[in-house]
């Protein structure tokens, strides 16, 4: 899509609006494969010891419990209803 909009794979984005220093993007493939849990748990430190992926892929009570404390641990508001889909996505942006 970038390719296609931008006839580079390779875009400047200005963080801080336009007045400041862009910064370049590269959305060049191959694309780095991530595990998300892994990946959120670097970003937010060693402090937010995620379970084990199985055991939030078996237990849905346990996965739903963990993101909503890590969401209001971190004052992240998330409206009602708070489904396990909707805290991770709301993690995501910590």
């Amino acid at each position: 899509l970038v390719k296609y909009l931008f006839g580079t794979y390779k875009i400047k984005y200005h963080v801080h609006g336009l007045a400041h220093e862009s910064v370049e993007i590269d959305f060049t493939p191959p694309y780095k494969r991530i595990s998300l849990l892994n990946a959120l748990e670097e970003a937010l430190g060693k402090e937010d010891k995620f379970p084990l992926a199985s055991e939030l892929t078996t237990d849905i009570n346990k996965a739903n419990k963990f993101f909503d404390n890590l969401c209001k641990k971190h004052h992240v508001e998330c409206t009602h209803p708070r489904t396990t889909d909707k805290l991770i996505d709301k993690v995501i942006i910590i």
